[in-house]
């Protein structure tokens, strides 16, 4: 199930709303600007209330449910709570959400390696607000469910394949946060939106599948991390070495000459790589991008800018 869908199932159980599942027509679906703006095999949540039929996104079907049914409100009265709970809505929905999402479905390693630091500093807020509402839960805000549950509740279903598949979960240190994902499973309204492990995994599974680059794509930025990896590092050795000449009082030959041999066996480590890769690139990826495209890198100058460094 998309957590999208899920966010609201979890609105709609919470408010006691009878409602029936069913796939749209997908000539309606090819009409719709959002279709057209997306891709007509693009899924998305549709309500459809009595005459009203609200879609495009599911902040906009949310807003509906908890403007039509007032009874159970998802937002509680009082000032104070209902601007923490909007604040955290925003939270969620905008920066914890698509950072999940992000991470899980885009395997480049440059992304994985960028946002991995970001997720974990946002799950870090979500366990310190936590702290400061969650009390004995099992909601965010205590006993009282709100927008916050709705959406940290897909969201954090999200983190098992997560880890699954990309080895990134909750830090230990995170007790409240873990606590909360712990909980969640035996609330009344999840029963709606429940999916098992295996179902979720299969549905990341086969959405990663439709999204995978081309193994040879990820052996060449694989080695493009390297290349840059051992270039950074030979430039603090050679970086250690300038401020030791400059500091003449506190520098001698006993520390040079280790400096000397360690700033030449990373040299020739990144000489290395760099063979490496200019051959990775004559052998298996020109070759392959030629068989598919004759005479794209017929000349010389279209070889990757490493290899001249």
């Amino acid at each position: 199930m998309c957590p999208l869908t899920m966010q609201i199932l979890l609105a709609l159980r919470y408010k006691d709303v009878h409602y029936e599942c069913s796939w749209l027509d997908k000539e309606w679906t090819q009409k719709q600007e959002w279709a057209s703006r997306n891709g007509s095999e693009l899924k998305l949540a549709v309500l459809q209330h009595g005459r009203d039929k609200i879609s495009g996104s599911p902040d906009a079907i949310l807003q509906y449910i908890e403007a039509s049914f007032p009874d159970r409100p998802l937002v509680p009265q009082g000032e104070y709570v209902a601007k923490k709970v909007e604040e955290w809505t925003v939270y969620l929905r905008d920066t914890l959400g698509p950072l999940v999402s992000q991470l899980l479905y885009d395997g480049e390693p440059s992304i994985q390696e960028e946002l991995a630091p970001e997720l974990d500093l946002a799950l870090a807020k979500v366990n310190g607000g936590l702290q400061k509402f969650y009390g004995d839960g099992p909601c965010f805000f205590g006993e009282q469910f709100t927008m916050a549950d709705v959406l940290l509740i897909p969201t954090l279903a999200l983190l098992d394949p997560l880890k699954e598949f990309r080895g990134i979960g909750i830090c230990s240190a995170y007790i409240s946060l873990l606590a909360y994902k712990r909980n969640m499973y035996s609330l009344p309204v999840y029963a709606a939106a429940k999916v098992t492990p295996e179902a979720l995994n299969k549905y990341v599974a086969n959405k990663l599948e439709q999204r995978a680059p081309p193994p040879l794509l990820i052996l060449m930025l694989m080695q493009h991390r390297s290349i840059l990896w051992h270039f950074n590092k030979l430039v603090l050795l050679v970086d250690e070495l300038l401020k030791g000449v400059q500091s003449k009082a506190n520098y001698s030959p006993a520390v040079g000459i280790p400096q000397l041999k360690r700033l030449w066996k990373g040299y020739g480590r990144l000489v290395e790589v760099l063979q490496e890769h200019a051959q990775m690139e004559e052998r298996v990826i020109f070759p392959a991008i030629e068989h598919y495209n004759p005479g794209m890198y017929a000349s010389r100058n279209s070889r990757c800018f490493f290899c001249f460094l």
